[in-house]
């Protein structure tokens, strides 16, 4: 069967090739994300167009990105790419995150037949966008978590959903302080969630559910074992993330929103409340 692998991909592929060439499509917007695990770097690209009234979502390369990821390695990858599926003379926006290489890429991306080519200018050759996801994770990271009280209230919060996802005797206690103080039956008990550190969307959630396990939680504080091993969260801390987490759904449904297929940045209405 995995010799079988090569064959079906190299037959999808053309089929897609096939698709976009006979679409002719007048508009090609192209989205790029790269990212690193395991120690190797990947970059993929997305290209969307419309057709006949109709918006096609195509990935066109997800590859190990091993080279250096400077401006000059990611602009010659991509340009061969959009080469091989003819697509780059009609490519118009070209989004990604606001990493230095990623922006810089766009000084040494061209056309054939640039006459900028060599010049430490942006051609004209394409549009940059930026992520907008990405902006947005952006500025909950450095505006609104970096405050020292948020800071301090968001590693306690990491140490109690860590002692609960490594500790069974802790994650049971949990449970049953449900039951017994917030009226939980056993199929309707939660676990805390964990912080993950790439995704700011996880801290919202493990402050959200939190929330909803605050009697279980200051149940346990009092509780002469455990309340020894997690961080003692006060009615002010509780204030605070009750604060924090109205802030940030707005930022996370709009993360959502965004994040979807068929996004629009119009469908997004923003009324943000400050933490006071």
């Amino acid at each position: 069967m995995p010799s079988l692998r090569p064959q079906a991909y190299n037959n999808s592929l053309e089929k897609m090739k096939a698709q976009v060439a006979a679409h002719k499509p007048v508009s090609v917007n192209v989205m790029l994300d790269g990212w690193s695990a395991f120690h190797h770097g990947y970059l993929g690209v997305i290209i969307t167009y419309i057709h006949d009234g109709q918006r096609y979502y195509i990935c066109i390369g997800v590859i190990p990105f091993d080279e250096s990821h400077t401006a000059v390695a990611l602009a010659a990858w991509l340009k061969e790419l959009l080469d091989s599926w003819r697509i780059t003379g009609v490519t118009n926006v070209i989004t990604s995150d606001t990493a230095a290489n990623m922006k810089a890429l766009m000084r040494y991306i061209h056309v054939d037949g640039c006459t900028q080519v060599n010049t430490d200018t942006k051609c004209d050759c394409f549009e940059w966008g930026a992520c907008i996801c990405h902006v947005l994770n952006l500025v909950v990271q450095k505006d609104v978590m970096s405050g020292v009280m948020i800071a301090r209230l968001i590693e306690d919060c990491k140490e109690i959903a860590l002692l609960h996802n490594t500790s069974n005797t802790f994650a049971a206690a949990v449970r049953k302080a449900q039951i017994e103080v917030q009226g939980r039956t056993e199929d309707q008990c939660l676990v805390i969630k964990n912080d993950v550190k790439t995704r700011w969307n996880s801290t919202f959630l493990m402050l959200a559910r939190l929330l909803e396990l605050k009697g279980a939680v200051e149940h346990l504080q009092e509780h002469e074992h455990w309340g020894e091993k997690m961080p003692y969260l006060t009615a002010g801390n509780w204030q605070l993330m009750q604060r924090l987490v109205t802030v940030l759904t707005d930022f996370h449904e709009a993360t959502e929103m965004l994040s979807s297929r068929n996004a629009s940045i119009a469908e997004v209405k923003w009324d943000c409340p400050l933490i006071s």
